[in-house]
This record gives C-alpha cells, structure tokens and sequence, in this order.
C-alpha cells in the first residue's frame, strides 16, 4: 500500500526554513474548538522564532492571501508594540511555481517615524 504525499501547509515550510537559518521554532498558533478557529499569538503571529541575537514573529501564509494578512496586521495595535520592543516581524508568502518548487515572498514590518510600515521584501530564497 502507497502512502499518501500531503503538501506541506505553508507553516510547516516556514518552520522547515527557519531551522535550516539556525533558530529554535515554536508554532504559537492553536485551534479553538470551541470558536472553531485557527487563533494566532496575538492575532497576528504563526510562529516565534530565536536565534540567540533576535525575536522573530512570523506569519506563514499562501501567496494567494499575503495582502489580506499584511492589512490585518497593520490594523493591530499590538503590532506597534511587538516592532517597538525590538522584535522582528515578517510575513511570509509561499506560492507553487510551475516546476513544482516552492517560491517564498513577503516583507517585514517596521516602526519608522512612529508608525508601522511594510516593506516588501523581493527576490527571496527558494523554499
């Protein structure tokens, strides 16, 4: 009997780069049965992840979805407070190209004359 190959969802390819670049991962997404939704770290954040030097907040998402995730990032408050205090945090978008690999966009969100701001971020690695 075959086994069945599943795609991997994109917090699982996410995941799978961070470890190759050297952090510890902690998935801090979790299902709520009773609201029967996925519930982010404060609503905004999929995975956490340290290297020793820095705080990184990634939300892991599809191509398809990246500028739904960026709008409602920026409409969080505590996003402010995650980029003042130091930390990282980025989206990150993946899309299947036609050769069958999987190709990571996105941006990273910064605190700059005090308000948040994305910047895109292109011409990222190959997942």
């Amino acid at each position: 009997m075959e086994k069945i190959k599943r795609k991997k969802s994109p917090t699982q390819r996410a995941l799978a780069e961070l470890r190759e670049q050297g952090y510890r991962t902690q998935v801090v997404e979790h299902w709520n049965p009773y609201a029967r939704i996925r519930q982010d770290l404060f609503q905004m954040i999929d995975i956490v992840g340290l290297n020793g030097k820095e705080l990184l907040g990634i939300q892991a998402t599809t191509l398809s979805n990246l500028w739904a995730r960026v709008e409602k990032i920026l409409g969080n408050p505590l996003c402010e407070w995650w980029c003042r205090s130091g930390n990282r945090l980025e989206v990150w978008a993946y899309r299947k190209l036609k050769d069958g690999k999987y190709h990571r966009d996105g941006g990273e969100f910064l605190f700059q004359d005090g308000k948040v701001i994305f910047q895109r971020q292109k011409d990222l690695p190959e997942a």
